[in-house]
């Protein structure tokens, strides 16, 4: 999952998420099963990777500013992707917001007729850290935090069995 909130730092500043992606995640693949005498090996045989053009996605409520509040993409209870691993590749996250400013970067007041003063768009992407990590029936949860509008940080990545989620998530199958 991936939640979104605001720094305590940059509280002046009004954020309004419009859509998240996730890409570079594998959309198909072949779950493997291997009988070895009394044991049983398993693993993923990956196919093909999506991209930004075909990438999982949602469109937020853009009309709300972060303010206070944690924004929990997919829910409490997550996305659960098929296959759930990445070998070695890497994945990303775009975030489409708006931002209006109240304060400039070193958190000084913006001046009233200021021309940086209004409401932009502005659209990043950010390589997902820990993805050679992902391991087969883990719930991670990536927690961003704008700092600033050209600053997000990744806070506190949590790892934990998919059976201690709440229901489990939504299961995309390509």
């Amino acid at each position: 999952n991936v939640r979104i909130t605001q720094d305590a730092s940059d509280l002046e500043n009004n954020y309004y998420i419009k859509s998240i992606s996730l890409y570079g995640i594998s959309t198909t693949g072949t779950y493997i099963l291997l009988p070895e005498g009394n044991e049983i090996t398993s693993y993923w045989l990956l196919g093909s990777h999506n991209n930004e053009d075909n990438a999982i996605s949602k469109d937020l409520d853009s009309t709300t500013p972060l303010k206070g509040t944690t924004l929990s993409v997919w829910g409490s209870d997550g996305l659960l992707v098929l296959p759930q691993t990445v070998n070695n590749r890497t994945a990303y996250i775009k975030i489409t917001y708006d931002y209006e400013l109240k304060q400039d970067e070193e958190n000084q007041p913006v001046a009233e007729g200021d021309d940086t003063i209004g409401r932009r768009e502005k659209t990043i992407v950010i390589d997902i850290p820990g993805t050679n990590d992902w391991v087969s029936g883990n719930k991670i949860t990536y927690t961003l935090s704008f700092a600033n509008p050209n600053k997000i940080i990744f806070r506190n990545v949590t790892v934990k069995p998919w059976g201690d989620a709440q229901s489990g998530g939504t299961i995309i199958i390509d």
